[in-house]
């Protein structure tokens, strides 16, 4: 799991949050971030399905985007209205090792962190610390993906910034899907 950005008024939105925690998942808390938390809250929302190594980045993402909802309303929750929004950004990713699903995601008008992905047939880590890439054929589907906040490779060319709010998912044969994450989706989980 990994996530980049922050979450608006975060310490006043932990005590909500950690409310809506099962204790399962509440007792394996070791810190105090906002990324540990928001973590905590996926898993719950995910349940059993997340033991399943043949889970789809499907429903991967519908638990994604339900952890980003319930913490855009935290937020909303305890402010008054006499507070100025505090925006939230969340860059997510979380893999089981045979898939990847990865948000870039801010509710206010600047743009969040960074986000890229690259696809190339296989990826070579070189003695000097730089990324070498192998291009396979274009109609083949790529023998890797990289998701990473800043291009990593040599050449920074072939480098995608992920638009805002949408979320990636890459199956296990590396087929990417690309969508926007709406108000719509939002709205569905509550």
């Amino acid at each position: 799991f990994m996530h980049n950005g922050a979450v608006g008024r975060f310490l006043k939105v932990k005590r909500n949050l950690i409310s809506k925690l099962s204790n399962q998942v509440y007792y394996n808390i070791q810190g105090t971030t906002d990324s540990e938390h928001i973590f905590s809250l996926f898993l719950d929302i995910l349940g059993k399905e997340g033991e399943d190594p043949d889970i789809s980045p499907e429903t991967v993402k519908q638990a994604l985007v339900k952890t980003i909802h319930i913490i855009l309303k935290l937020v909303t929750m305890i402010e008054t209205p006499a507070d100025q929004h505090m925006y939230s950004s969340l860059n997510l990713a979380v893999t089981n090792g045979n898939i990847v699903v990865s948000t870039r995601y801010r509710d206010g008008p600047e743009d969040p962190p960074s986000l890229y992905y690259h696809t190339f047939d296989r990826y070579e880590l070189k003695s000097d610390g730089h990324v070498a890439t192998h291009p396979y054929k274009p109609y083949e589907i790529p023998g890797a993906v990289i998701v990473s906040s800043e291009p990593i490779t040599e050449d920074p060319e072939g480098w995608t910034l992920l638009e805002k709010n949408t979320v990636l998912m890459c199956q296990k044969d590396n087929t990417l899907t690309i969508e926007r994450i709406t108000d719509v989706d939002l709205e569905k989980h509550f």
